[in-house]
């Protein structure tokens, strides 16, 4: 996912105990961070007890942020973004003359 990033822009409690992270996902591929479609202002939720639980292990500083980074990874690629972006590869490959196309119905 290294052509891609995620902004968090803000964070909240959710009444279920879940935390939910409001986010902007942008791709670099152009050579330039841009939105992707779709990804602006995403709600991306947190289990708060495996936050929790990251918080009260008792590790390093360190450690509990790169255990959050890892969680929050682990959730966006749930999402499917890189297969979305195979999928639009190979599809545009597929339709050689571009866009726009006419689709008989």
């Amino acid at each position: 996912m290294s052509d891609y990033r995620a902004r968090v822009l803000s964070s909240e409690a959710a009444a279920n105990g879940d935390v939910h992270l409001d986010v902007v996902i942008e791709s670099d591929r152009t050579g330039d961070w841009v939105g992707i479609p779709g990804g602006n202002h995403r709600t991306l939720v947190l289990d708060g007890a495996a936050i929790l639980a990251i918080c009260n292990s008792g590790d390093t500083l360190a450690e509990r942020r790169v255990a959050v980074k890892d969680l929050f990874i682990e959730e966006i690629k749930a999402w499917g973004i890189e297969r979305s972006d195979d999928a639009n590869e190979q599809l545009v490959a597929l339709l050689y003359q571009g866009w726009p196309q006419t689709v008989e119905l």
